[in-house]
């Protein structure tokens, strides 16, 4: 259940969503332009019974007080200062920050002041390089290069209702899909008297956001956990700066989703179990809360029931050839580590896409009447052991191969999200070698 609250930062009263146990991992979620902690209101659910979450309407948005510019400086670094002092006054002491747009640079400071803090990043089209910025940045980036009351004014027709529901449509290939009250919401807020001008302001400062990018590389090259999840058809921040984060950070997770710039209008199910199968691998303080008390008891109930099923439609659907059944069963982010020494070792696979072209693809070139049979399987919480054997002929030889094996499966949301394989890969490459 979401609550709807209200904190006292100084003089500025901020509005908040809230959910979850207060002693379960938390995550700060800090919404962009032109929206508010709105935005979320169908991640949090899906996110609440494992994890404690706070979502503040930044001053200025939403339900948040917007004081007049005249005694309060419409800055990201003083945004900056307002959410962190927010988050002592709720008592948020350690969070994983779930950045969106304007979140990402106010996120990122709060990173660079208090490393110890954040145990985790989430980036949802929340940029930190100059490739993630698209021409559509150009009006925007002339004003900060040269604010002028002309460039300014030519910066007017974004905050009108025309340009904020675009932003929410762009790259949707349903609109139907995305709720109307969203950017009816969010023009409504920004048609509030003076308003307008907070916003420009704000398009101004932008270039100070763009100047602290080799900061936020070099604070990302400490190797803090980061998961971008990205609307890859955004009209503002291209999938090149989604992909920059694994450059900085070479263990950083990228998943794209075929929508825009909101992607949670339409992917909130998808991006709430990503984000959970990364936490939970990610975090120690995961083992905390409902979370972890699931995992620290042997599971004998429904729960290890449906793990042992999921597990077992994949093996069917493996022995069949059947690659889109057995990819539907994937989570969209994973771990997924074959033996060192089998043959289609890869290191660990991070996305159903490197699970197809580095083991399923070959496996169904490579062999005929492969198959994995599990005989046995063990259960304790989200983790699946099955023991069986693996048999086949491979193609190129015409040598049978008969290996035992043992799969560790993680399962989370009926999606497998882990998999590590121990087999005897000394009989499945004899069945490689050429007899001749």
């Amino acid at each position: 259940m979401i609550r709807h609250r209200t904190a006292k930062v100084d003089s500025t009263t901020l509005f908040y969503r809230e959910a979850g146990d207060p002693d379960a991992p938390a995550i700060l979620l800090l919404h962009g332009f032109p929206s508010s902690s709105h935005m979320f209101r169908t991640l949090i659910p899906l996110l609440a019974d494992d994890y404690h979450l706070v979502a503040p309407d930044l001053p200025g948005f939403g339900f948040s007080d917007a004081p007049p510019r005249e005694g309060f400086e419409y800055t990201f670094e003083h945004l900056a200062e307002v959410v962190e002092r927010f988050t002592a006054v709720v008592g948020l002491e350690r969070f994983a920050l779930y950045v969106f747009d304007y979140g990402a640079p106010i996120g990122f400071r709060l990173a660079l002041r208090h490393p110890e803090r954040v145990t985790a990043i989430v980036s949802q089209n929340g940029n930190a390089y100059e490739e993630g910025l698209s021409p559509a940045w150009n009006p925007i980036r002339a004003y900060w290069s040269e604010p002028t009351p002309e460039r300014r004014a030519a910066l007017r027709d974004f905050l009108g209702i025309a340009g904020t529901k675009q932003q929410y449509l762009h790259g949707v290939s349903d609109a139907a899909l995305v709720a109307p009250e969203s950017y009816t919401l969010d023009a409504a807020l920004l048609a509030r008297a003076g308003n307008d001008e907070i916003q420009l302001d704000l398009f101004r400062d932008y270039g100070s956001n763009v100047a602290l990018y080799p900061a936020f590389q070099r604070y990302l090259r400490t190797r803090p956990p980061v998961l971008a999840v990205w609307g890859r058809n955004d009209p503002f921040f291209l999938p090149a700066g989604a992909e920059a984060f694994r450059r900085d950070n070479p263990d950083a997770e990228v998943v794209f989703y075929d929508t825009g710039h909101f992607a949670l209008e339409t992917h909130a199910v998808e991006i709430a179990a990503a984000i959970d199968a990364f936490l939970k691998r990610k975090l120690p303080a995961a083992s905390a809360g409902r979370a972890a008390q699931r995992l620290a008891a042997p599971q004998r109930g429904a729960g290890a029931a449906e793990g042992v099923a999921v597990v077992r439609r994949f093996y069917e659907a493996l022995g069949r050839g059947d690659a889109p059944t057995a990819v539907s069963l994937l989570g969209p982010v994973l771990d997924w580590t074959e033996a060192e020494r089998f043959p289609y070792y890869g290191g660990t696979w991070r996305t159903p896409e490197a699970v197809v072209q580095g083991l399923l693809a070959p496996l169904q070139r490579d062999w005929e009447e492969f198959s994995a049979r599990p005989e046995s399987f063990l259960v304790e919480g989200e983790r699946v052991v099955a023991l069986g054997a693996y048999g086949g002929r491979y193609r190129r030889t015409g040598r049978s191969m008969a290996a035992p094996f043992a799969h560790v499966w993680t399962v989370c949301g009926g999606r497998i999200v882990g998999f590590v394989q121990y087999t005897d890969t000394a009989k499945v490459l004899e069945a490689l070698r050429d007899s001749r």
